[in-house]
């Protein structure tokens, strides 16, 4: 009974953990795209690697230098059918480019005059690349464009850094200000959740209806977003409790955090720390505990379940025998052995 009761809060805290970590993914993207994050950070990305430097690209570069060549370059592959038709598509500048759309754009930029003309308004990282491309396949352009699909993959991979390092933060400040929104407190959330038999039972439904650890292809993090919803309906102990004269406005709020912290901030730390852990991580671990629960406790090994035939022949072997033991008498002695006749 304890141990599943155990089992039945750590199931209810990583379901409020999981909740509060969608949150707060949530609110960092929905900042990405109101700024175009992503889509500015590529295009800079992208201004970086053909001008082969490692900062972003003067907004007023000299004339004729190599980051002026850089950003002509960059605007003249935007419209370039590949990434022209998603530009269209997306109505903005486009948050991701395939490679094969790079090497695409590269190839029809320099296919449009002569060779030698269009590697001269090439920007010395891009120019560098097709020269050494074309020297090492030759005429054979689909080993040309495979080369820039390469080498854009990998320049990529290592400049990706910069969003999610950027994304992380505001991740945690998104994180911080909801904890603290909705006063998720992981110790009072516990306490709560171990009083309440009812909720906590209602709590560990609705978790295993999110969470199917026997399904062939989980879903994604979206998909399971859209059926929390129906937890969140369930009265977890989260916000603030407001007196009898109602919650007041937002200075009021900040006088209730300020009485409350000495008491809650242990509590508001360890949420807003593993909170930062991610939505992909709960869901994991609330897959993981709610197999857990359904499979119950495990079952005893053969050699120590009393009704298992390996158990039966341990005993029989540890128990003591009685043995016979045969005595021999003299010849003389026989005669004094009393002999018990049937009459």
């Amino acid at each position: 009974m304890f141990g599943s009761q155990v089992l039945e809060v750590a199931i209810g805290l990583a379901v409020v953990f999981f909740i509060l970590a969608l949150a707060s993914s949530a609110v960092a993207e929905l900042i990405s795209q109101i700024l175009s994050k992503r889509s500015k950070d590529l295009r800079k990305a992208i201004g970086r690697i053909v001008a082969g430097q490692s900062k972003n690209l003067s907004k007023t570069p000299k004339e004729g230098s190599n980051e002026a060549l850089a950003t002509d370059f960059v605007e003249n592959l935007y419209k370039t059918s590949p990434i022209s038709s998603l530009v269209a598509a997306a109505k903005r500048d486009p948050s991701y480019i395939a490679a094969s759309a790079f090497g695409q754009g590269v190839m029809e930029y320099i296919g449009s005059g002569e060779l030698e003309e269009r590697l001269a308004t090439l920007p010395d990282g891009l120019r560098s690349r097709v020269v050494s491309a074309y020297d090492t396949a030759g005429d054979q352009v689909e080993k040309v464009q495979a080369e820039l699909e390469s080498w854009f993959d990998q320049s990529m991979d290592r400049l990706s850094g910069v969003y999610k390092r950027w994304a992380g933060w505001v991740v945690l400040i998104a994180t911080i200000a909801i904890v603290l929104a909705v006063n998720a407190d992981a110790a009072n959330i516990a306490t709560e959740l171990w009083d309440a038999p009812t909720l906590r039972q209602a709590v560990v439904d609705a978790a295993a209806g999110v969470t199917d650890p026997s399904a062939e292809n989980p879903p994604s993090i979206s998909e399971v977003a859209g059926e929390v919803q129906g937890i969140e309906a369930l009265g977890l102990p989260l916000l603030w409790d407001c007196p009898e004269n109602g919650c007041g406005g937002f200075t009021d709020w900040v006088d209730r955090v300020a009485e409350d912290q000495p008491r809650r901030a242990l509590g508001w730390i360890i949420t807003i720390l593993l909170v930062s852990l991610g939505a992909p991580f709960w869901y994991g671990a609330l897959t993981q505990l709610t197999s857990l629960r359904s499979a119950g406790s495990k079952p005893p090994t053969a050699d120590k379940d009393d009704s298992s035939v390996t158990s039966l022949l341990l005993r029989q072997e540890a128990a003591p025998r009685t043995q016979s033991v045969a005595i021999t008498l003299p010849p003389e002695a026989e005669a004094d052995v009393p002999t018990l006749v049937n009459e």
